[in-house]
Formats: C-alpha cells, structure tokens, sequence
C-alpha cells in the first residue's frame, strides 16, 4: 500500500514538472499568433514580415491554413488561434 502510494505521488510530481513547461510553450505559441493575426488585420505587412523572420516556424504552423477561410475570424484573433489548433479550447 505504501509503495503504491508513494510511487503514484512521485508519478505526479513527476508530471507536474512537464506540465508547466508545456503550458508555458503553449502560451507563448497561443500569444504569437494572436500578434501575427492582429497584425494581419491591420494590414502591418512589415510588422508580420519581422515577425515572421524571428519565428519561422510560426509562419509555417500559419501557412498550413492557407485557403481555409472559414476558420479565419480576424475580428477575433484567439477564435481564429484556437480554429487552427496553436491556441487551446
């Protein structure tokens, strides 16, 4: 019983670690393409393009829904976000 008990508690602590960097990572993701899409609705051209050049990947992750205009709502840039998957439910 006791075994069980502290191999369960040191599992989750364990977990907890991993959690915060991933939910950090996933902030910082979320928060970088609220500002690419705000820039985009404000037709900032030079601002997504420096933006952009800092996070590549970002522009990739982005570009992987070109043409899906449906998931597009630049009035609501954390809807948009979370519809192409780089910011959570």
């Amino acid at each position: 019983m006791r075994t069980t008990l502290f191999t369960t508690a040191l599992v989750a602590v364990a977990n907890a670690g991993n959690v915060h960097d991933f939910m950090a990572e996933s902030h910082f993701i979320c928060q970088m393409c609220q500002t690419a899409m705000t820039h985009v609705a404000k037709n900032e051209g030079s601002d997504i393009d420096n933006l952009y050049e800092l996070f590549p990947a970002l522009e990739q992750r982005i570009s992987a829904f070109n043409g899906r205009s449906d998931l597009i709502d630049l009035a609501n840039v954390e809807t948009t976000c979370r519809n192409i998957g780089l910011c959570e439910t």
